[in-house]
């Protein structure tokens, strides 16, 4: 249980226990687990920590101007004036713009930008974390309920619909494996369907999710006009959040793992199409099996097939995707 439970946290998949073994309610906990491991939670939480401490830093730089007044007319008031012309740096950095001791008037308000947008960013990756989940859970449920034959095989292994639905989201999304069947999707191997509901999740929650990020976030800041949006996307070093890239970084991103699953996709045609190990598939369920294997390579781990019946050439392409 121990080796699970780390499994699950850390998106192993490496099991010492048959799936079916465990209760509905073990399930949930192991469900529970991978969202917590998931590497865009843990981002979430290093967003939040980058929120407070920021807050924090603004506090201790927070800017007071007391106006000037007559003495005469109060003379138990201490007189105060603050320089508000600040003396810039040579690298004109103004972060580091101070003025008699105190930080000057634009650095706040750049700080406070930058507040606002810490925080605006830690709200849209959690819609981004939730929807997907929402959504994706209720599109596999109702594929589950509408496909006889799924329904059927979960219900004679005792695996509740929707804990299947919600298990196989979380594990997808968080390029975990775990799969609540012992053959994993073995037994889904001609729901094409289903197989093409699930390898978006992988994409959207590993290598894909800063291109998937900062298109959310050019969407929004077009939807929305908000300043907070533009000042992520042109200061995202400034933020410090790993997974927000730079416009050419994103794109170049996205063709990288575009072109690896291309060639994935490529030799599993030359290899396989013909093999033992896709006997008894038509040929629009050989397309979906070749994507779905190609894609899970270097992300979760979920097979179709029999690995074994593979052939070494195509398992050497697959050892060196991994």
């Amino acid at each position: 249980m121990f080796y699970m439970s780390a499994s699950a946290t850390t998106s192993s998949s490496l099991g010492s226990v048959e799936m079916e073994d465990f209760s509905n309610a073990q399930l949930v906990v192991l469900t529970v687990l991978m969202l917590l491991g998931g590497e865009i939670f843990t981002s979430m939480l290093g967003l939040q920590i980058r929120k407070f401490m920021s807050n924090d830093k603004s506090q201790k730089t927070n800017l007071r101007v007391i106006t000037r007044e007559n003495h005469h007319s109060n003379p138990f008031k201490i007189e105060k004036e603050i320089d508000l012309e600040s003396i810039t740096n040579e690298n004109n950095d103004p972060d580091l713009r101070v003025s008699n001791g105190v930080g000057s008037l634009e650095t706040k308000i750049e700080g406070d930008l930058k507040l606002n947008s810490l925080r605006l960013l830690r709200n849209v990756v959690l819609c981004y974390y939730s929807v997907i989940h929402i959504f994706g859970t209720a599109l596999i449920a109702m594929y589950l309920s509408l496909a006889s034959h799924a329904k059927h095989l979960l219900r004679s292994r005792g695996i509740q619909m929707l804990t299947f639905s919600a298990f196989l989201t979380v594990s997808s999304f968080a390029n975990c494996g775990f799969v609540p069947t012992n053959e994993n999707m073995i037994a889904f191997k001609k729901d094409t369907l289903l197989l093409l509901l699930i390898i978006p999740q992988f994409l959207l929650g590993n290598t894909l999710f800063p291109s998937c990020l900062r298109l959310v976030i050019s969407f929004l800041r077009r939807l929305t006009r908000r300043e907070e949006f533009g000042y992520l996307l042109e200061n995202y070093k400034q933020i410090g959040f790993d997974h927000l890239f730079s416009f050419e970084e994103s794109v170049y991103l996205f063709l990288t793992v575009s072109g690896f699953i291309v060639v994935q996709f490529v030799v599993f045609f030359w290899l396989q199409w013909n093999s033992e190990a896709f006997s008894g598939f038509g040929n629009g369920e050989k397309v979906v099996a070749g994507l779905f294997l190609s894609v899970n390579t270097r992300y979760s781990g979920e097979s179709v097939v029999d690995l074994s019946l593979l052939k070494p050439a195509l398992l050497v392409l697959y050892c060196l995707m991994m």
